[in-house]
């Protein structure tokens, strides 16, 4: 990315792992501050796993840094849930 002139980028959730609780958000904060150069930000889950069945720690999440908060590529089935 620097390469590229870029001096940040956001992570989406879809990610293997998923993106879905605060722990996950420090280590891989750690990682990218340990192994990059450019700025590294993180889009957290809205539901467990992107699941759409519970909602992720969010108010943790965002504690820990996340910047905004999508199940991309997965629709919500149930409106109840939101």
């Amino acid at each position: 990315a620097a390469a590229g002139g870029f001096t940040r980028v956001v992570t989406m959730a879809n990610t293997n792992p998923v993106v879905d609780n605060a722990a996950l958000v420090r280590g891989l904060q750690k990682q990218a501050e340990l192994t990059g150069v450019v700025k590294v930000e993180f889009i957290g889950a809205v539901s467990k796993g992107l699941e759409g069945k519970e909602l992720a720690e969010m108010g943790d999440m965002a504690e820990a840094g996340v910047v905004a908060f999508s199940d991309d590529g997965h629709y919500v089935e149930n409106a109840a849930f939101m």
